[in-house]
């Protein structure tokens, strides 16, 4: 529900901005209307002003700017008009979410009752919750006590300090190297975060030594490994790099979260 309801909210945004540009771009229109009409393989243009012509002054080429602006001018008139017909439909749409949610139907329940059902769905928080309440054997490694996420996690890296602390900024669940099985094999991918709004789980890979041509080899091979199990780039996998040359900071993460994971 709250997807749908983000989604009318957007929605509302745009056709508002519409409207305002229209009822603006109307007030300086022209008075009249314009009528058309094809005279062997030439289309001739009227001016017409109710109450009166039917048939319209005639306007020569040299009255193409009015021509125009007459064209706009029925355009913007026919936009706004469904503009505002949608706008009702969608705030009738909100208001009936607002008051009738199927999420709310568990929660409307008697508490002596909520233990016994089990829910259809889940709500995006609570779907959020079970996606993070997963246990795993977590991969242990000899840590630099600098390299700390601010939930406290031992790292391999300063990037990938980054990267989780962008992460929880966002309160996007993820967690790292959660073991993952690829062709019969264990491997620890350095992030598995959740875009809770779409229920997607993405893996999110770091290579940050790109300038060492056996890690970069490596992470060719990875990539390829991942794409040929499944994981394709921006469907449900994410990777990023950097070398001595090209650095990797936060406006990269930052856009990575905002374009895949909110």
């Amino acid at each position: 529900m709250i997807k749908i309801q983000k989604t009318i909210s957007k929605r509302v945004d745009e056709l508002s901005k519409i409207v305002t540009v229209c009822e603006k771009s109307l007030q300086n229109a022209p008075k009249g209307r314009l009528r058309s009409s094809l005279v062997g393989k030439t289309v001739r243009y009227y001016f017409c002003e109710p109450p009166g012509l039917h048939s319209g002054k005639y306007l020569k080429k040299s009255d193409e700017p009015l021509i125009r602006a007459l064209a706009q001018k029925e355009y913007e008139e026919k936009v706004l008009s469904s503009a505002k017909e949608e706008l009702v439909s969608l705030y009738n749409l909100n208001e009936f979410y607002k008051h009738s949610s199927m999420e709310a139907a568990a929660q409307s329940l008697h508490k002596n009752k909520k233990s016994l059902i089990q829910p259809l769905f889940l709500s995006e928080e609570e779907y959020a919750q079970k996606w993070q309440s997963q246990e795993f054997e977590k991969n242990d490694f000899e840590a630099n006590e600098d390299l700390i996420s601010d939930r406290g996690e031992k790292m391999r890296s300063k990037s990938e300090v980054l990267i989780a602390n962008a992460l929880n900024r966002h309160n996007i669940p993820y967690f790292y190297e959660k073991p993952l099985k690829i062709d019969g094999k264990t491997i620890h991918p350095d992030f598995t975060v959740l875009n809770i709004r779409q229920r997607q789980e993405y893996i999110w890979e770091h290579f940050g030594m790109m300038s060492d041509q056996s890690y970069m080899d490596n992470a060719f091979f990875k990539i390829h490994r991942y794409m040929t199990n499944g994981y394709l780039p921006g469907k449900n996998f994410i990777f990023t790099t950097e070398s001595e040359s090209i650095r990797f900071g936060t406006r990269q993460i930052e856009t990575i979260i905002s374009g895949y994971l909110l």
